[in-house]
């Protein structure tokens, strides 16, 4: 299971990458953890399987918690501040990808590939 850190600390090193790198992507989720954490988006399940219906081949890029309400139909790479134990599970049982936004910023995706889940 990914290691939780902190907001502003993953909101710094997501405004340095973005910076560096010239993506606004990153500064916009930076932007979106930095507040309180009663802020920060919270995504089950089921939303991110109707959501990957329509966007085949995406990562879905989660401000805030995922959580386990829901099954995954198929396969899909997931990137969030944080992961339910049972969500990162599902995911993992899926033969998806639970990711941290540091792995994020060192995967080199294209940041076309990436929708931002509210």
């Amino acid at each position: 299971m990914p290691e939780v850190k902190k907001n502003y600390k993953v909101s710094v090193a997501m405004e340095k990458h973005g910076t560096q790198t010239g993506n606004e992507i990153f500064k916009d989720i930076a932007r979106r953890i930095a507040g309180p954490r009663k802020n920060l988006a919270k995504i089950n399940l089921w939303k991110l399987d109707r959501l990957s219906k329509k966007n085949k081949g995406k990562i879905f890029v989660v401000p805030g918690f995922v959580l386990a309400k829901g099954e995954l139909s198929g396969t899909l790479t997931v990137a969030a501040l944080s992961f339910s134990r049972a969500a990162f599970e599902k995911i993992k049982n899926a033969k998806g990808k639970a990711l941290t936004f540091e792995e994020l910023a060192k995967s080199g995706e294209k940041t076309s590939s990436m929708v931002i889940v509210k």
